[in-house]
């Protein structure tokens, strides 16, 4: 069931309420439905006997703002209070604090707990997320009615409502070794162009796949051939020069994020492995990435009409549940994109799935 709330602009999506606590595939559930239903507000609510009133779990998935926001309310729609806010990928540590807030006897425990986890002494893999225990609601319970969407509203504005207890510690930060870090990765890139191996891709997806399972977050895969327009093969188009290649990722360089990953794959094609992404974010990151490129000659012999590109488009869990099905379906994208002359083909979009 849809509803919309007018006064706050979010559109919220309630699931069937339950008779017992939610369990783990219960927020899984959950959670995938929001990264499906970017801005919207997901709710589950259940009622067990040992529940004076019943409790509703929210999550939002705000594309390009990184981890899900998880709200536990007290009650029912928009007049229910909030009783904490948390930011996090970790649907475990999530099923946790819900299962002790299910169970009133343990109400003390969980609110030693929460303060533990607020003070960065808690869960080991809780990440850097925002815990906000319900003896620090009154800053950020929301007004009249309650509710999640003005408590998200000020999580998102006030990222300091998740204090320490007792300040923070006094510690010198060890140096990182930049150079160390750039030697590792230059072992792992091809030197003539500077760009992943597809061996270290390989790597980093099956990576990126054992987040995907411990937290749910989607990610996306764009598989990308670029090369001399009217110079075709079995292989694809003819390769581009080295030096224009490089021109290419300096250019990509400017507008991917710090964990997206660009990689070479097989003869002449690239693929994109760009974490926390759904398909049509990673489609408006292709098409950023074809603008860039045609944007001027790429070299002094190149001019942007002597480079044709096609892009193949896949994410996870929207398309697959593999890694290797991702890359198939990215593939298979990509092939019937240049096929038609297209410059970019959703999976999504093919009639034989």
């Amino acid at each position: 069931m849809r509803w919309f709330n007018k006064q706050d602009g979010f559109q919220s999506l309630r699931l069937h309420k339950l008779a017992q606590t939610p369990t783990m595939d219960d927020l899984l559930f959950l959670l995938s439905k929001a990264q499906r239903n970017w801005r919207a507000a997901v709710e589950l609510s259940w009622q067990t006997p040992d529940l004076p009133n019943p409790l509703t779990i929210v999550v939002q998935c705000v594309m390009g703002t990184g981890d899900p926001v998880w709200t536990l309310l007290r009650g029912e729609g928009p007049q229910a209070a909030t009783i904490w806010a948390y930011t996090s990928p970790d649907v475990t540590l999530i099923h946790n604090l819900v299962c002790l807030e299910s169970t009133p006897k343990q109400k003390e425990e969980k609110e030693v707990e929460a303060q533990s986890i607020g003070s960065g002494r808690g869960r080991a893999g809780s990440g850097s997320g925002q815990f906000h225990p319900p003896s620090e609601m009154s800053s950020v319970a929301p007004g009249p009615g309650g509710g999640f969407e003005a408590a998200y509203a000020q999580s998102q504005t006030s990222p300091e409502l998740g204090l320490h207890a007792g300040g923070p510690a006094k510690f010198d930060p060890v140096e990182i070794d930049q150079g160390a870090i750039d030697s590792v990765l230059q072992i792992l890139s091809r030197s003539e162009t500077g760009i992943l191996t597809q061996s270290a891709f390989m790597f980093f997806l099956q990576q990126e796949y054992y987040r995907f399972r411990r937290g749910g977050l989607p990610f996306a895969v764009v598989m990308f051939e670029m090369g001399l327009r009217g110079e075709t093969s079995e292989q694809g188009l003819g390769p581009l020069p080295n030096e224009a290649v490089r021109e290419v990722v300096t250019r990509i360089e400017s507008t991917r994020r710090e964990l997206d990953l660009l990689a070479h794959y097989g003869f002449f094609d690239y693929v994109f492995l760009l974490p926390h992404t759904d398909t049509d974010g990673a489609a408006i990151f292709a098409k950023r990435v074809e603008a860039l490129i045609v944007s001027s000659p790429l070299t002094t012999q190149l001019t942007p009409d002597s480079v044709d590109m096609y892009f193949g488009v896949a994410s996870m869990p929207e398309d697959c549940q593999r890694p290797g099905a991702l890359l198939s379906a990215a593939i298979e994208a990509k092939t019937l994109a240049r096929a038609r002359g297209l410059p970019m083909v959703l999976f999504r979009e093919l009639e034989i799935r």
